[in-house]
């Protein structure tokens, strides 16, 4: 079984106090993976994926960003990160995490797992940190959303309008009301996350799972993905950073696979060495949580191998 551990650190933010978990091996561990866990969610639940990671001998560390699980002081402030740059404050934790992890195990080989909103943020992160990493994965994420300067400025009326912690319902409907119309029947409004009902099904029963962000919120999360879109992004990755790009083909986050196609080729034109890609056909966002997730399990394990030789 593997050994759980909780601790926390202070935020970038000066203010808040981010609470994290660690698996670890019972013997000596081979690498560390570093998770970043996505939008209105948490990382316990990766807890299956850590626990198959460590029984190949691997160290899995995460948090709960700002807003998120047990960081978010109360409910209220659940989809809440701050009154400005937030986006960049949840990014400069997960670097944080890392200098914190690299302290517990020096000179291991250090991997780093970005999912949905979690890969965008670690598509910043390796933007400004990603030297040093054995590998960077990116999974669920997203390419060009032609909409997000409308966004960014809607958001910003929202905030000026209803103030940065109110629900941002409108914005809620205005990012995400095509997700669920692909898959039916659509009873949960969840349908989209995987093909596995008992993945979804506990999602919208958890009440730090699927809540809707503030106006604030949203906007940072619209800033981060104008942060990584395009080649202003990629020319700014390490090109000796090895990076493998995952994704179900009926994700509706990757453009059912045209907006990750768009994200490798910003990365390929810009210089990066070691670059692949693989679309799982029929897998929805969550790889870690579909019914194939024993054969992405086995593709993450592989592909970190051959970056720790």
């Amino acid at each position: 079984m593997p050994k759980t551990a909780e601790f926390s650190f202070s935020s970038a933010n000066g203010v808040n106090t981010v609470a994290a978990t660690v698996w670890e091996p019972d013997g000596p561990p081979r690498a560390v993976l570093q998770v970043c866990h996505g939008m209105s969610e948490h990382i316990g639940r990766y807890r299956w994926f850590a626990e198959r990671m460590v029984s190949r001998g691997f160290v899995v560390a995460g948090d709960d960003h700002l807003g998120h699980g047990r960081t978010a002081p109360s409910a209220e402030d659940l989809g809440y990160f701050g009154p400005k740059d937030g986006y960049i404050h949840m990014m400069e934790d997960e670097h944080r995490l890392r200098r914190e992890m690299e302290k517990r195990y020096p000179g291991l080989p250090y991997f780093l797992l970005g999912h949905s909103m979690g890969s965008f943020l670690t598509r910043f992160y390796v933007s400004r940190h990603g030297e040093g990493l054995a590998g960077y994965l990116c999974c669920g994420t997203s390419g060009r959303n032609p909409l997000v300067k409308i966004a960014i400025f809607l958001s910003n009326v929202m905030v000026c309008l209803q103030g940065g912690k109110t629900r941002g319902k409108f914005l809620d409907r205005l990012a995400f009301k095509d997700y669920n119309k692909h898959f039916a029947p659509a009873v949960t409004g969840h349908e989209w996350l995987s093909r596995d009902t008992e993945v979804y099904l506990p999602f919208a029963d958890d009440p730090y799972s699927g809540f809707v962000f503030t106006n604030a919120g949203f906007r940072d999360l619209f800033r981060l993905l104008d942060t990584v879109t395009g080649r202003k992004w990629s020319n700014k990755i390490p090109k000796n950073l090895p990076i493998i790009l995952l994704s179900g083909d009926e994700d509706p986050v990757g453009q059912y696979g045209k907006g990750v196609k768009q994200v490798y080729g910003w990365l390929k034109e810009s210089g990066v060495k070691d670059l692949s890609l693989k679309l799982y056909p029929g897998a929805r966002h969550e790889l870690h949580n579909e019914l194939n997730r024993e054969e992405f399990v086995d593709d993450v394990v592989a592909w970190m191998e051959k970056r720790m030789k």
